[in-house]
């Protein structure tokens, strides 16, 4: 669930009908220390109203914990694959994804605390391993342990979301201060960097090159630490690219977002759309941006 997704919900998964409740997202940053491994915060409100909605799983490349901190997901359900997970879980850790994984089912009073990581973020700091996350949710408690029930019962108590961050950022903190290597200047974590700064418009070699890396042991060791190979991250990149090209400027042709975004042609873009969200462009736009959202920036006392 990339942060600008998050708020992809729909009445009726079938036809597409957007969820009319008021959706709050606030976003905030991390701790400077943090900023090599997790992209930001954020806090996501919104209440169903005793109607039952769903959300989309299309492909992303949010890899991110989700603390719920009142109600929990129904259940989340892909008819294709026969995947299924009940909402029993307070932490969620949910991996990066390369299809559409189904939909996800809400009903109910939603505070949702998250933690979007960068490319090799999650596998540095807490140890896990992210290729065993894709395409999945994990409960985070049996990977983290009483830690995270810890950290849970604090970001409940916190009284606003400046205080969530100052929490989260001392959790992971002393992951940070635990790990010797964890300062070092890694290759591979600069090259995840430069794919996502480049838009991975470049050729794979490249970003081989900016780790140090043969090409061999760079895509074995990115797919390792982030859940798939560079190719496809980059794939992944260019689809988030349009989506959100696409909601900032309705009126831009699709043409001109695919010329933009580094795919051959509009039906390139069709055929790599239809393989990560299950429907073309125009279908997955309608669902993204509820009216009623509300975005937040939210900032933090300086230190």
């Amino acid at each position: 669930m990339r942060v600008k997704h998050l708020s992809n919900l729909l009445a009726d998964p079938d036809r597409f009908i957007y969820f009319k409740a008021v959706i709050k997202l606030t976003y905030i940053d991390c701790s400077n220390a943090l900023a090599s491994f997790v992209r930001r915060y954020w806090l996501l409100e919104f209440d169903t109203h005793q109607q039952e909605v769903v959300r989309h799983w299309h492909a992303t490349t949010d890899l991110h914990l989700c603390f719920f901190l009142e109600d929990k997901p129904l259940y989340l359900k892909n008819e294709q694959s026969g995947y299924y997970v009940e909402g029993n879980h307070r932490i969620g850790a949910v991996g990066l994804a390369t299809q559409y994984n189904g939909l996800m089912k809400f009903n109910g009073r939603y505070r949702c605390f998250g933690i979007s990581f960068m490319p090799t973020g999650l596998n540095r700091l807490l140890m896990l391993p992210s290729f065993e996350l894709t395409d999945k949710i994990l409960s985070a408690e049996d990977l983290l342990g009483s830690d995270a029930n810890e950290l849970f019962e604090q970001l409940q108590e916190a009284a606003s979301v400046q205080q969530m961050a100052d929490w989260t950022d001392r959790f992971f903190l002393t992951y940070y201060r635990k790990q010797k290597d964890i300062h070092l200047p890694d290759g591979l974590t600069a090259a995840a960097h430069s794919l996502i700064s480049t838009q991975g418009l470049l050729p794979v070699k490249k970003y081989a090159s900016i780790a140090n890396m043969s090409l061999r042991n760079f895509e074995r060791r990115f797919k390792e630490q982030t859940g798939t190979s560079p190719k496809f991250y980059a794939k992944l990149i260019r689809f988030e690219n349009a989506l959100h090209s696409k909601t900032i400027y309705p009126g831009k042709s699709w043409s001109s977002i695919a010329q933009e975004c580094g795919y051959f042609d509009q039906a390139h873009m069709l055929k790599e759309f239809n393989q990560l969200s299950g429907v073309g462009p125009k279908e997955l736009i309608k669902t993204l941006a509820p009216p009623n959202a509300e975005f937040i920036h939210a900032t933090r006392p300086l230190s």
